[in-house]
């Protein structure tokens, strides 16, 4: 199992002013988890935080594979603009 995290660099960050930060977790070059800011009012599980009811699959997913003996490999990725 492959597991990328995807996010913007801490310069990609800066240029942006600290604005706008997202994370994306991809399995096996799928995207699995997906989330980012926004506005205050639309951060609820229902709107953007609705990625987190997957967390329980995402854990499941990973623990098969580990009983299946798939290597775990980990990687970083910085999102491009």
């Amino acid at each position: 199992m492959k597991v990328t995290e995807r996010t913007y660099s801490d310069q990609q960050m800066s240029e942006r002013d600290y604005i706008g930060a997202s994370l994306e977790i991809e399995i096996n070059d799928k995207t699995a988890f997906s989330i980012s800011e926004g506005d205050p009012e639309d951060m609820t599980l229902n709107r953007d935080l609705h990625s987190c009811y997957g967390i329980i699959s995402l854990m499941k997913e990973a623990y098969e594979a580990g009983k299946n003996g798939e290597e775990f490999i980990v990687e970083k990725a910085y999102i491009e603009d």
